[in-house]
């Protein structure tokens, strides 16, 4: 099934359940957010997450990065077990979706990814450090992906 806070078609919303929440594999959590906020599902009982699959939406502007986006709050607890899925699975180029305090505090982050390949380089970068994958320093001419200044890029 899918689960939803709406209020309106351009308004976060939020969802009060009394009881408990169980989400299995295959379930869908939508998330709509608008500036800073987000839907919310508050929680009296347990809430129970299988590899839950998150559908985040924007009504309005984009997602940002070191934003905490409180998903689901109240009294209840939260139970999380295999890994959640994102559509759209990243937020934004170079950055991923954060769930390591979905479980203790019903949040949601998004966060810098380290394996990202962050952007296309068409031109000479003079000033850059230019490393291949393993580490090693690589001539800036190189074709393909590099490491430089730090970040993995796709040089064509």
């Amino acid at each position: 099934g899918t689960l939803v806070a709406q209020k309106s078609a351009t308004a976060v919303g939020t969802a009060t359940l009394t009881g408990t929440l169980q989400v299995k594999a295959g379930g869908c959590i939508v998330v709509r957010g608008r500036s800073n906020a987000v839907d919310q599902f508050k929680v009296a009982g347990k809430t129970t997450l299988a590899s839950p699959t998150f559908v985040m939406e924007r009504t309005s502007g984009a997602w940002q990065s070191g934003v905490d986006y409180q998903v689901f709050t109240g009294s209840g607890t939260i139970a999380l077990s295999g890994t959640p899925t994102f559509e759209p699975a990243i937020p934004m180029d170079g950055y991923k979706w954060d769930y390591s305090q979905l479980a203790s505090d019903g949040i949601l982050r998004i966060v810098e990814d380290p394996d990202a390949i962050n952007e296309i380089v068409d031109g000479e970068l003079v000033n850059a450090k230019w490393y291949d994958l393993s580490g090693r320093p690589a001539d800036r001419h190189r074709k393909g992906i590099v490491i430089v200044d730090g970040k993995k890029v796709l040089k064509k």
